[in-house]
């Protein structure tokens, strides 16, 4: 085997060992910061009784991992969204989780609860290099 097809089977390789880092790893990494920070931002202020009641939490509601859906991207890019439904069920025009991140003004809210922003933090301060340098080495590569 040649240099140049030695090489292009190496990154093809690591190409596809990224992109399982991040399907696992890093999506495990996002999704306990995710709901740590869904659970801090949105479910811990106190609201009337009737809204708390109301709260859905992981059956249906921002805390429902059913909820969370992943995909990688060429350039090896993860998407993470969180498409949990309103409660009415109907159609809307914004996503719930714009909605809490932001308190868009069309609808009652108590603020905005950013726990989408507050989960990038964390990813950018280290979490998300750590789970990538824990996915390589679980795959044998030497990391330094």
């Amino acid at each position: 085997m040649s240099f140049q097809e030695l090489f292009k089977q190496s990154v093809a390789q690591i190409e596809t060992d990224l992109e399982d880092i991040l399907q696992n790893e890093v999506l495990n990494t996002v999704d306990s910061i995710l709901g740590r920070q869904i659970y801090e931002q949105v479910y811990t202020y106190q609201a009337t009784p009737k809204a708390m009641e109301s709260r859905r939490y992981d059956e249906g509601g921002l805390f429902d991992p059913e909820n969370i859906v992943s995909h990688v991207e060429p350039g090896l890019t993860l998407i993470v969204e969180n498409d949990a439904p309103f409660q009415d069920g109907k159609p809307h025009k914004d996503a719930l989780s714009d909605v809490v991140e932001f308190a868009l003004p069309r609808y009652r809210q108590p603020g905005p609860r950013p726990f989408i922003r507050e989960t990038q933090k964390e990813l950018a301060a280290g979490e998300g290099e750590k789970a990538v340098l824990n996915g390589l080495e679980a795959r044998g590569y030497e990391v330094k």
